[in-house]
């Protein structure tokens, strides 16, 4: 099967290596989609990824893997493809919210994050942008990090998180399934745990 992998707000595609590494081990095919969130909306990022996917649903069946924002961005993407565009044999969201963050809250106002990551920054950030944003009719399987701050010093108290996104944010239950691996959240696709979740479920 093939896979295309979506990195994260501020990320490359090159965060994606360890996860495709693996899975090209396990017989599948890979490739990346790019975008730099300093230089477009996310809805004109949507637009070029909803391309790629449809050139791929040509070639026959395959699955799609999402790290945080680019989790977001294959929902909205997927939801919008066209009636006769096939649709995704799994999709894999790691740590990927479906609501606002409260780390993205907390940076929204601040003038460098603003200046990198925005449009996608402050999209994260607003809870009515992300509920507009739904789940699609697809199998899909939300990968929750574990290996967060709890305590005193963060930001997240006694919540479960991964660093930087809380497991409530995840929504997990909206999804088909749901698996914790104790990674942290920039680190999910380079987690043995998450290639071997991803390998078991495309087997299936």
């Amino acid at each position: 099967m093939h896979i295309l992998f979506v990195h994260g707000l501020g990320a490359s595609p090159i965060w994606g290596a360890p996860l495709l590494f693996r899975l090209r081990k396990a017989g599948h095919s890979t490739s990346n989609f790019s975008y730099m969130v300093s230089r477009h909306d996310f809805e004109t990022i949507k637009k070029r990824l909803m391309k790629t996917i449809e050139h791929i649903a040509q070639q026959g069946e395959y699955a799609l893997v999402g790290h945080s924002l680019g989790g977001i961005l294959l929902r909205a993407a997927v939801l919008d493809l066209a009636p006769e565009i096939r649709r995704p044999a799994k999709l894999f969201l790691l740590g990927s919210p479906v609501t606002s963050t409260l780390g993205s809250r907390i940076l929204k106002d601040c003038f460098l994050y603003r200046l990198l990551a925005r449009d996608c920054g402050q999209l994260v950030s607003t809870q009515r942008r992300m509920k507009a944003i739904g789940v699609p009719p697809v199998e899909t399987i939300c990968i929750i990090g574990t290996r967060g701050r709890y305590g005193r010093f963060s930001p997240f108290g006694s919540a479960s998180n991964d660093g930087m996104v809380q497991e409530k944010e995840l929504c997990a239950e909206r999804f088909s399934h749901a698996v914790k691996v104790d990674a942290s959240h920039s680190f999910l696709a380079f987690s043995r745990e998450v290639a071997q979740c991803a390998i078991e479920h495309l087997a299936r």
